[in-house]
């Protein structure tokens, strides 16, 4: 749904890539989006700009990936991430990517 709201280009590589290649493909990338987990993280390390989508069961202050131009979406404390809309994680993506002009 977000790559249809979206205005800029995205390629979407969920399940493409094996995780031994994702760190030289994301140094290349200008902004990660997805969810609490592994990659979110790679990608902080690797310092691409990032929007994490967090669940209500993870605490984003205590688990979101550090750096200097992350962003995190999160629903709030025990909710999921049905309730956010496509809408709301394109403004975090514009939000950021404005941040690197």
């Amino acid at each position: 749904e977000v790559i249809k709201y979206s205005k800029e280009k995205i390629v979407d590589l969920s399940g493409k890539t094996r995780l031994g290649l994702l760190g030289p493909i994301l140094e290349n990338a200008n902004l990660f989006v997805g969810l609490d987990s592994g990659p979110s993280h790679i990608a902080s390390a690797v310092g691409v700009s990032a929007v994490i989508l967090f669940s209500g069961i993870n605490d984003p202050a205590e688990w979101a990936p550090r750096g200097g131009n992350v962003s995190v979406v999160y629903p709030g404390r025990g909710e999921n991430l049905s309730v956010v809309t496509p809408e709301e994680v394109c403004r975090a993506v514009d939000e950021v990517l404005e941040k690197q002009d």
